[in-house]
């Protein structure tokens, strides 16, 4: 997942990125999702707390 996403994206548009990348690793056993290269330190918390929230909702098998 683009990085830049939680740092400068909306909590709607960090949730459609989870949701896409998820998508795209679904059929491929192992698969899990990350950050690009690292949440930054002037990511709003809340998108943080938006990122893992749709992890933890859309990330299960």
């Amino acid at each position: 997942m683009d990085s830049r996403v939680i740092s400068y994206g909306t909590p709607a548009e960090i949730e459609a990125e989870v949701r896409r990348c998820v998508a795209m690793g679904q059929g491929a056993p192992g698969y899990f999702i990350g950050v690009t290269n690292e949440i930054t330190y002037n990511a709003p918390t809340e998108n943080v707390f938006t990122y893992f929230r749709c992890i933890e909702q859309y990330g299960g098998r």
